[in-house]
Parts: C-alpha cells; sequence; structure tokens
C-alpha cells in the first residue's frame, strides 16, 4: 500500500494500489486523528496524541507506505515534461488533486531557431525544451519572442509565436 500526501496543510491522500476504499479510510483516519488531537484541551492529554499520531505517520514515512509531496515541486515537474510522449497527465489519480495542477499552457521565450525544411523550424526554448513546427510557417520565428504552447482540442499541440497564428507543434526534446 503507497500514499501520498499532496502540499503542506492539505490534508489530500490519494491511494496507490488495488483496495482503494479500504486504504483511503485506514490513511485518512491516521491523519484525521491529528484533528482529533487538537481537539483535546488537557496539555499532557494532547500532546500523548501527537506523539501517538506522528510517530505512526514517520514510521510509514520511512516505511515507503506514505510519500509526502510538495505541490510547487509536482507543477514544476509537470511543466517540464509538459509536451512529452509517454508522460502521464494524471500522476496522482486523476482525482481533483490532478486538475488542480495540471498544465494546459507553457509561456516562455524562443532561444534558439533552426531551419529544417520548406517553412519548418526547429525551436529551443528558454525552459530547455526543443520543439518542432508541424506545419509552415510564413514567417522565421526570432530569438527572443515569446511564446505559448497549449495542449490542442484534438490532440497535440499549437503554439502561438508574439500572438500571431496558432501553428501545430510537437516536442522533440
Amino acid at each position: 500500500m503507497r500514499w501520498w500526501i499532496v502540499g503542506a496543510g492539505l490534508g489530500l491522500v490519494l491511494p496507490i494500489g488495488t483496495a482503494h476504499a479500504q486504504n483511503v479510510r485506514l490513511g485518512s483516519k491516521t491523519l484525521d486523528e491529528l484533528g482529533t488531537c487538537k481537539a483535546i484541551t488537557t496539555d499532557a492529554a494532547r500532546l500523548a496524541c501527537f506523539d501517538r499520531v506522528s510517530e505512526r505517520i514517520l514510521a510509514a514515512r520511512a516505511s515507503g507506505d506514505l510519500l509526502a509531496l510538495d505541490r510547487q515541486k509536482v507543477v514544476e515537474n509537470k511543466r517540464r515534461a509538459f509536451g512529452l510522449g509517454g508522460q502521464t497527465d494524471k500522476p496522482l489519480g486523476g482525482g481533483s488533486v490532478d486538475r488542480e495542477i495540471a498544465v494546459t499552457k507553457v509561456d516562455t521565450k524562443v532561444s534558439g531557431v533552426s531551419q529544417f525544411g520548406y517553412g519548418r523550424y526547429r525551436l529551443a526554448l528558454a525552459n530547455d525544451t526543443v520543439w518542432e513546427t508541424i506545419d509552415p510557417v510564413a514567417f522565421e520565428p526570432r530569438t527572443g519572442a515569446d511564446i505559448t504552447i497549449r495542449r490542442a482540442p484534438l490532440g497535440g499541440f499549437r503554439a502561438m509565436i508574439d500572438g500571431g497564428r496558432s501553428i501545430l507543434i510537437k516536442r522533440v526534446r
């Protein structure tokens, strides 16, 4: 059984494995006990409760049964993988957390341009990715131009260079 806690203080738990319903109850119960501990009024009893629950959480993390992820890191990794084939858009199971941290577009700048066919270009971008135009482009993209890449409605990716018309593009590196 593997667990992911997403974001500091969010209390969101997504199970990875087969017995989802049972795993959600078990994992959530341990985390929900933190709220129960907070409600205890006597200092000694509250501290004992926090100690007991935190010991179980730390043991689960040490054994690999509980993974804590930083939301910012997850989004950063999704941006780095944006456009690569074989990457999943739903690394956390496809629930509301994946929808909240979805990367649907990337805004950056063109850092290098090379032509490799009639009207087709290979674009190195400032975010260390390389893309190729699929559609012939009527103008040569220039270094330093703003580029926005979005997921296309029927699959693939479309780019707008300096606010121009949208062109089909694919990521190569």
